[in-house]
Order: C-alpha cells, then structure tokens, then sequence
C-alpha cells in the first residue's frame, strides 16, 4: 500500500497496486485495529447489508471467499457480454515514424544507397498502422448504505464487459476501481478517503472469474471497508458519505483515455451505459505517437 495526503482535497489517499496488496492490508486492519471488531459486531456484517453470509468479527472467511469463483457474479457478467455481441469496434491504431525514400530530397543522404543506383534521400514520416493503444477504466464502487448489495455490482460488470470488447478490438486496458467518501476520518485534518486499487493491469488479458469478485458488492463491504482500519485511530462508523470524483479523475489516472463508470445500479443502465462507451469509441480516432 502507498499513502499519500492530498491536502488540496483534504484527502487520505489508499493506492493498492494489486488485489493481493489491498486484501493484504484490509486482513491487517481487520487483526489490528481496535475498533474493527466493535464495528463488525455493530450490524455491519448482517448478510442482507453485504450480500453474503460472514461470521462477525471474523475475516478468515471473507478471505477464502476472495480466492474462488464467485459463480452469481460471473453469469452476470457473461450475461451482459452477450447482450453487446453485436456492438462493434474499430481496431486502434498507432502513429509510428517509418522511412521512406526517393531520388529528389529528404533529410539524411545514403551514400550506399546511391552508389547502387537505389533512391537515396531518407525521409522518417508518421504513418497510421494497427498498433496497441491502452485505455483505463475507473470504477467506482462507492455505495450509500442504503442502496442494496446486488446493485454495486453492476459498475464493476460493466466495467468488465467494457473491458473484454476493448481487449477483443485490440486496446490493453487497465482497470481501476475506488472508494471516495467524505468525513471518514473525523479527527483528522485530511478526513477524507480515496480507496484506489488496480484490478487488473494493462498488460494482463482479462480473466474474469478473478475479477468479478473484486468490484462486487461484497467486496466492497467487507474488504474495501476493512482497508479504512489502516489509517487513524478513529474511524467514523459509517465510513463516510460517498462523494463523486467526476472531473477528478487525475488523482487516480493520467492516462488520457481514461473513462470512469458511475451511477450505474442495474442491469438496462448498464447495457445503455456500455453502448454509448462503444459508440464514443467508434467515433475516435484513438492513436499512439
């Protein structure tokens, strides 16, 4: 885990660069911090609240549960891959200098070229070819506790079919997923949180039986809550107000073809959301220099 305070934000900020790394430190706080258990025994572990059934007060389960398929979350996704089958995409294309040549002028002379009667002025230009363009996909898995466990899920679905068409059409894709909630630490001077961590880098294919979990609805009350128990010493029960980090995005990705799913709790916004992403694809031009 790194920690960095973004004081313009007032803002704690929690980067995970692997699922690994963020179970890791949420098993940690879980072990460590005093107040953890308090909370877990307070309703928070209630199988309706996290949308599956864990003992209170004890992480060892929810562990294991990471670990395998979670089959309700993969036929969801799958379901919806099948929904969009039909939706197209152009293949990206990368802008790279390649020479060319010829007998009247360029930039660099070839002596050998021109003994041997060849064209002899070189000249680099920008050409468009297939290539690979990356992309970023940040969700966000913040959830007011009154919204359902099952309706979390559908950000993180259409996240992951966004990402499978991309991959199929030639893009690398990394994808993201975060927790953005004000007020969580109120003791604190910088009290609020951004939970960031990487499901999946941009040089893996995508394996969704190992995803799916992580941007479920039980994921996220159960580990991603844990995480908070890292920092401070008091952590405000309800973990905050969710926030939106819309135009924000630059404190989690640079990349400049990045996209951010929010607001999405059912499966029709979903499929509206993941035709109009295919659409803007469709109507860039997305290059490489």
């Amino acid at each position: 885990m790194r920690h960095e305070t973004i004081h313009e934000h007032r803002t704690q900020h929690l980067i995970f660069d692997s699922l690994a790394d963020l179970i890791d430190s949420a098993a940690e706080g879980a072990a460590t911090h005093k107040q953890w258990a308090n909370d877990q025994n307070d309703g928070r572990m209630n199988s309706s609240f996290v949308g599956r059934s864990f003992r209170a007060g004890d992480f060892k389960p929810v562990i294991a549960a990471v670990h395998k398929p979670w089959t309700d979350g993969i036929e969801i996704v799958e379901q919806m891959l099948k929904d969009i089958a039909d939706e197209k995409l152009p293949k990206p294309y990368s802008r790279r200098r390649r020479l060319r040549w010829n007998d009247e002028d360029g930039l660099e002379l070839d002596i050998d070229r021109l003994r041997s009667g060849q064209p002899y002025w070189r000249r680099a230009q920008r050409e468009a070819s297939p290539g690979p363009t990356t992309v970023t996909i940040l969700t966000d898995i913040s959830t007011p506790s009154s919204r359902p466990s099952a309706s979390i899920l559908w950000r993180g679905a259409a996240a992951i079919a966004l990402t499978r068409m991309l991959e199929l059409a030639g893009y690398s894709v990394e994808l993201r997923a975060f927790n953005h909630c004000t007020d969580a630490y109120p003791r604190a001077t910088d009290n609020n949180v951004l939970i960031d961590y990487r499901v999946k880098r941009a040089d893996r294919k995508l394996n969704i039986t190992s995803v799916v979990n992580a941007v479920s609805g039980w994921f996220y009350r159960t580990v991603v809550f844990s995480a908070y128990y890292t920092q401070s010493d008091y952590i405000k029960s309800s973990l905050g107000r969710p926030a939106s980090l819309r135009g924000k995005e630059n404190l989690i990705s640079r990349d400049e073809r990045t996209y951010l799913i929010d607001k999405i709790w059912d499966k029709d916004s979903a499929l509206t959301f993941l035709r109009q992403a295919l659409s803007d694809f469709r109507k860039k031009q997305f290059a490489t220099n």
